[in-house]
């Protein structure tokens, strides 16, 4: 029983490095996109719109190439720190011992991480 329970607080352990690890390189991913050249961003985000309007028109949809590349720039920073926000709060949770309040801590802290990572960017 007692080797059981040191398995479990291996992978357990493990698991959080994991998490940390993806989120770390997450938000290196978040200050890499955020420090880019506007001419950079422009080309990447027009390359993006894009891939997405041919899938769209693969449905028989048509979408207006402006509006969807205008769309993808303003949603881009809330989809890029909503994930951020996601791995760091599952690092949290992970990291944290078990008790009633470590959803409420990880959620707070979470949002202060990534408030802080948003300032850095911007």
């Amino acid at each position: 029983m007692r080797v059981q329970k040191l398995g479990q607080m291996r992978i357990s352990k493990f698991s959080a490095y994991i998490l940390w690890i993806i989120s770390i390189l997450w938000f290196g991913l978040c200050l890499f996109l955020s420090w880019q050249v506007g001419e950079d961003t422009v080309r990447l985000s027009e390359g993006m719109a894009q891939n997405i309007r041919r899938v769209i028109q693969l449905f028989g949809y048509e979408v207006e190439i402006t509006s969807l590349h205008m769309f993808l720039r303003k949603s881009a920073h809330m989809a890029v720190f909503f994930v951020a926000g996601v791995l760091c709060t599952f690092s949290l949770r992970k990291s944290l011992p078990e008790n009633h309040c470590t959803r409420g801590i990880s959620a707070i802290l979470s949002t202060i991480m990534c408030g802080l990572v948003a300032v850095i960017a911007e």
